[in-house]
């Protein structure tokens, strides 16, 4: 199929919060946490609140794009809410998993957005396979505190 990619998930911060994990009802319930990267799990945050210059991690998972990773290229623009780029963003790859049952593979990125005042806005994230062409973009709303 086409590649595609899910809206970026922002990574909860620690918070006031546990993880409580149950017992599969049985073999055949799923193969465990989707929320994880190489082994480690994380919460994805509903509501993401950002500070212009601030680091976020946020995770993207993307699905039929070539097996081998190691080329792909990301790239991130902040949308406001007239639809115009705003802003300045950086994203770095921090980890990534291997290729999954399921065929997804799963990247951690380092978000950071500049000069953004206080507001609504959204991040688009498009990853793209340089020897193909082939890519997908998918975005998710933030707020700028």
């Amino acid at each position: 199929g086409d590649p595609s990619t899910s809206p970026p998930l922002f990574v909860a911060k620690d918070g006031d919060w546990i993880m409580v994990r149950g017992q599969a009802r049985s073999q055949n319930a799923g193969e465990g946490y989707p929320f994880a990267i190489a082994g480690e799990s994380f919460v994805p945050e509903a509501s993401p609140n950002v500070v212009s210059g601030g680091a976020r991690q946020i995770c993207l998972m993307a699905y039929n794009f070539a097996e081998d990773a190691s080329d792909l290229r990301y790239t991130g623009r902040i949308l406001g809410e007239d639809g115009r780029s705003h802003g300045r963003v950086e994203l770095k790859l921090l980890k990534s998993s291997d290729q999954e049952p399921d065929g997804a593979r799963k990247f951690l990125l380092e978000f950071r957005p500049y000069g953004l005042n206080p507001g609504r806005y959204a991040l688009a994230v498009k990853l793209q396979d340089p020897k193909t062409g082939r890519a997908s973009e998918n975005s998710v709303a933030f707020d700028v505190q």
